[in-house]
């Protein structure tokens, strides 16, 4: 399950709408009340959800309490490598009709909601806009309720599953916390940085995330097969 925990962590990091919202962030008036404000909204959605999901609901988002772990995290990685495949065939059918262009306009249009997206933060001051921003990222993406189930289908104490939670959120929320610790050191150099890894980030074509899709989905089969 831990080994599970911080694969699934590790790659909400690299989420382009997590990361391409922290330059925009931080552009805003008094950044670290922003991207604190951010931080604060995204935790109170995901821990709250998932601690209702496991300690009041007392299940898992597969809605039984009694499946084997091994066999979830192969189920989830199954799930992850069949994504991965629909979305390179994906590329390549388009690639091969070559239909260049229509990717070309389909980057132009994430250009331009980039843009929109930054008039939007720009406007005013008050951190409780960033807070709900925080919030909507929080939501249960398919990583998180991927997490849940694995969580949810161990058969280890509550105080572990608290556990094992909590350092997903940690770990998962580092793309945020290490700007947030940077800025107080260096703000004109970490603001620069996450510029340029949201842009990374945002260039990467399909392919490129099936790719990285796949391996952490294979990783999750392996891991899952292991406690099988």
């Amino acid at each position: 399950m831990w080994s599970t925990v911080l694969v699934l962590a590790i790659a909400v990091n690299f989420e382009p709408t997590r990361v391409g919202l922290l330059p925009m962030l931080l552009a805003r008036e008094r950044p670290l009340l922003q991207l604190l404000a951010y931080l604060l909204g995204s935790l109170s959605m995901t821990v709250g959800f998932g601690l209702l999901v496991l300690f009041v609901l007392h299940r898992n988002p597969l809605g039984t309490d009694s499946a084997n772990g091994g066999r979830a995290q192969v189920a989830v990685g199954v799930i992850a490598v069949v994504i991965a495949a629909a979305m390179a065939a994906s590329f390549l059918l388009n690639h091969r009709r070559g239909q260049r262009n229509e990717l070309t306009n389909k980057r132009r249009a994430a250009n331009r909601l980039v843009s929109t997206t930054r008039a939007i933060l720009g406007r005013g001051r008050s951190p409780w806009f960033s807070g709900f921003v925080g919030i909507g990222v929080g939501l249960p993406s398919v990583d998180y309720l991927a997490l849940l189930v694995v969580i949810g289908a161990s058969r280890v104490s509550p105080f572990e599953q608290a556990g094992a939670l909590l350092t997903f959120v940690t770990v998962g929320n580092l793309v945020v916390l290490a700007p947030l610790v940077g800025f107080l050191v260096a703000p004109a150099r970490t603001s620069a940085t996450l510029e340029r890894f949201g842009t990374w980030v945002r260039s990467r074509s399909k392919l490129e995330y099936a790719g990285f899709l796949a391996l952490i989905g294979s990783l999750l089969i392996g891991l899952g097969w292991q406690n099988l």
